[in-house]
């Protein structure tokens, strides 16, 4: 212990000895700890972190699936989980929940609020009690006792001041009491925020839809029995899948069971594997930074040999010579990660709150103690990384000629291609990050230019969810919505207005199997749903190829009329004219007739191209949901309170929710790859900068170590020319030798970017030539600045050097 506190005096004296290298080393290393701390804690809160359930690696989501439909996940139909929960022998519990919304009124403005109907055993299979009252009785799930609700602790807090005394009170959801029943713990989160809980009742007795193998629109959760592995699970509902296709052929025929656990459920494969590659490009960087340290100490060894060697004449032993000069080097990397800690928590707050990145569970990234952990353990490594091996060298000294006077002041030929090793591996290691970033680069810019089939711009989007109590059918639906519409269009600002059930590129989404009159191939073929308003595909900026827009006449018991896509329309009725043709949606409904063609849009995402799609009429069914789109003349979020202030002329219960712009649900749609590019991008001009600073403070070294034979050349009659390329052509040696080396690697590893790659291949030519010609030149500028000093020396001043 005293012999460490010797050197930590030892080493602290030295370094405030000298505060420039100490600065540089210090901000060097808190740049590579800070940025690896910074991914690590989200790479913590989004995969490592446990799920916040009760034995969640026994928790599985199963889905219908139906490949043949391009189904491949799908929503359960309530016979079939019915049956499924009566047949099956490896689950301890297989729970349902339905989506669902609430316009919730009383104690403050009215708000619409996200919320889930589910199975009384929902909430025991995932572990949660409630943190204030209870949870579901099975006896609620019964009709004429369901009008209880469970609030989350978020809700209780905001909305009703955590009033304890609110269990067993009534509140009003849909403009109908609810009794309140429980709060769940603050720590309880469940798909998407909801907010509000309520029993979900499966009866079909006044639900005819419930008793429909087609309508699928429940979620199902299972937990298995102690001991049942995924694939035994899956072997069991695949039978009993295959059981109800035969014995419900109608209605399941090509309707199978596709299972996930918990885990590969809400952080999917593609997202695990988008978070390992930015990880080992933060750690690439940290590599950078820990090369150019240990070029620093090289040169500060090469300054202390005379030092060193005093030391071994005294008595000291190489050994203790090593333990001291690591000590330093750990006393840096410490600084580094305390410099580097507090740069992480600006770097995570900043990513934390970027909610347009939906990255799920990004919000709970912190620097925790499991962060704090790594940021002290890379520090070690670091330390020992940059310092052991020129500690080592350091201490392998010729006694005699490290004491001379006149003895070397520069370092060795093997110190110099210890040195040269180093900046060539950090040329390397930046190539192959600059690659990986230049092509996310590519493929976000691809990404962005592919033609969503509508005009997001000046676009604002709002929903309202009309109260069925209030709302009863579908007159006085569609009576108010027309009234609105037509009240919006009136509204300074407003270009246009119309309503849809469902944006595009907003979550979830409806689809139903088309069937054209007269076909008898059997092949299955789906397609998107949208019921819309007059004038949408107007507003929307969407192009009528063929036939007319919906009118008034669109609406009621009148015949029920379709607008198809472009890609429908090709499929159903190649190199025929589709207006005029009839198809059957879904199996319950009557054919419609075609009276329109429009362009495709991306509904979902937009990697993908633009699905079949039809649309109806909203007048023919008036659902009590629907979003009203506004085209404006005017920076679309100005007109936010004015829309709401209209709504509330026409019913002030009424909440609206939801309210962006059609531009930031664009930047919603790719806010995974561009949190990929960016971080990628500013890792690869970090390490492109540390590479370039590294290459220019070799061979600033070696012409200070070269001043004399400079000077004896020159002397000769060399001139600054041949200076200038005898420099240069040293660090383009070393250039080149990193960039083989790194197109090599980056060649092998950018194959694992496959997935995160849009429009452009991993080896993609153009990014590898731009990128390699872009460092070979940084590379030169990094070179000429020191050969251009080199060219300057006097040679009477050089001969004299020694």
């Amino acid at each position: 212990m005293q012999t460490l506190l010797q050197d930590l005096r030892y080493g602290v004296r030295g370094l405030l000895k000298r505060p420039g290298f100490t600065a540089v080393v210090v901000i060097t290393l808190a740049l590579g700890i800070g940025a690896n701390t910074t991914i690590f804690s989200v790479v913590n809160a989004v995969l490592l972190r446990p799920l916040p359930f009760k034995d969640s690696d026994r928790l599985v989501r199963i889905f219908e699936s139906n490949p043949e439909r391009n189904w491949p996940e799908f929503s359960a139909s309530a016979p079939n989980y019915r049956d499924w929960a009566s047949q099956q022998t490896t689950f301890e519990h297989l729970a349902a929940m339905e989506f669902s919304t609430f316009n919730i009124s009383g104690n403050g403005e009215p708000e619409r609020i996200p919320a889930g109907a589910v199975t009384a055993n929902l909430f025991p299979m995932l572990g949660a009690t409630a943190a204030l009252g209870r949870t579901f009785l099975q006896e609620e799930e019964q009709p004429g006792h369901n009008q209880v609700v469970v609030l989350s602790h978020g809700l209780w807090q905001r909305r009703f001041g955590g009033d304890r005394n609110l269990i067993g009170k009534p509140i009003r959801l849909n403009g109908e009491p609810y009794t309140v029943v429980g709060v769940l713990p603050a720590e309880f989160e469940f798909i998407g925020e909801r907010q509000i809980w309520t029993p979900l009742n499966l009866e079909p007795e006044k639900q005819p839809w419930r008793s429909d193998r087609t309508n699928h629109t429940l979620a199902i959760f299972g937990r298995l029995k102690p001991g049942i592995t995924l694939d035994q699970a899956n072997a069991d509902m695949t039978a009993i899948a295959g059981r109800l296709e035969q014995q419900y052929a109608k209605q399941n025929t090509g309707w199978g069971i596709r299972m996930r656990s918990f885990y590969d459920w809400i952080v999917p494969r593609e997202l695990r594997l988008s978070m390992m590659v930015l990880l080992a490009a933060v750690g690439f960087v940290l590599l950078i930074a820990c090369a150019n340290v240990a070029n620093l100490l090289l040169v500060l060894a090469g300054t202390r040999r005379r030092e060193m060697a005093i030391r071994v004449a005294l008595g000291g032993s190489r050994t203790r010579l090593v333990r001291q000069l690591v000590t330093e080097s750990l006393m840096l990397a410490s600084l580094g990660g305390g410099v580097g800690v507090l740069l992480a928590l600006w770097g995570v707050s900043t990513v934390a709150r970027a909610t347009v990145l939906n990255i799920p569970r990004l919000d709970e990234a912190r620097v925790d103690g499991r962060v704090l952990g790594f940021t002290l353990g890379i520090s070690l490594l670091t330390g020992l990384i940059f310092g052991l091996a020129p500690a080592w060298r350091a201490t392998r000294l010729n006694l005699t000629e490290s004491l001379k006077d006149g003895g070397m002041k520069g370092g060795t030929e093997g110190r110099n291609r210890l040195r040269s090793a180093l900046v060539a591996a950090e040329i390397a290691l930046a190539l192959i990050l600059l690659v990986g970033a230049g092509l996310m680069i590519r493929s976000f810019a691809q990404l962005q230019k592919v033609q969503l089939g509508f005009a997001p711009e000046k676009l604002l989007t709002m929903q309202i969810n009309l109260p069925p109590a209030k709302y009863a059918g579908g007159d006085p639906r569609v009576n108010f919505f027309d009234r609105l519409v037509a009240q919006l269009k009136t509204v300074p600002g407003v270009v246009d207005a119309a309503g849809i059930t469902q944006p595009p590129l907003t979550s979830g989404n409806w689809a139903m199997e088309v069937k054209p009159e007269g076909d008898t191939s059997n092949a299955p073929l789906s397609a998107d749903v949208r019921a819309i308003t007059p004038g949408y595909f107007r507003a929307m900026g969407i192009p009528l190829l063929q036939g007319r827009d919906f009118s008034e006449m669109d609406r009621g018991d009148s015949p029920l009329t379709l607008i198809v896509s472009e890609k429908l329309a090709q499929r159903c009725w190649p190199n025929e004219n589709p207006v005029g043709k009839r198809f059957k949606p879904g199996t319950n409904n009557p054919y419609g007739e075609v009276i329109g063609v429009v362009g495709n849009v991306r509904n979902l995402r937009l990697e993908d191209e633009g699905r079949p799609a039809f649309y109806f009429s909203y007048g023919h069914i008036g659902m009590p949901n629907l979003a009203l789109v506004v085209r404006t003349s005017v920076p679309p979020a100005s007109l936010a309170a004015t829309m709401r202030a209209n709504v509330a002329s026409l019913d002030a219960e009424l909440p609206v929710f939801n309210i962006r712009t059609m531009d930031e649900f664009v930047a919603t749609a790719s806010g995974q790859q561009r949190f990929q590019t960016i971080l990628l991008a500013v890792f690869s001009g970090l390490s492109l900068l540390l590479a370039a600073v590294g290459i220019y403070g070799l061979m600033s070294f070696l012409v200070r170590q070269r001043t004399h034979e400079i000077g004896i050349r020159m002397a000769l009659g060399a001139n600054r020319g041949h200076v200038l390329k005898l420099v240069v052509m040293k660090g383009l040696t070393l250039t080149l030798i990193g960039v083989v080396a790194g197109v090599i690697g980056a060649w092998a590893l950018t194959r694992l970017m496959t997935t995160m790659l849009f429009g452009v291949t991993p080896t993609d030519s153009m990014t590898f030539a731009v990128v390699c010609g872009g460092l070979v030149i940084v590379a030169m500028l990094a070179c000429y600045i020191p050969a251009r000093r080199a060219t300057k020396v006097d040679p009477l001043v050089a001969l004299r050097y020694e």
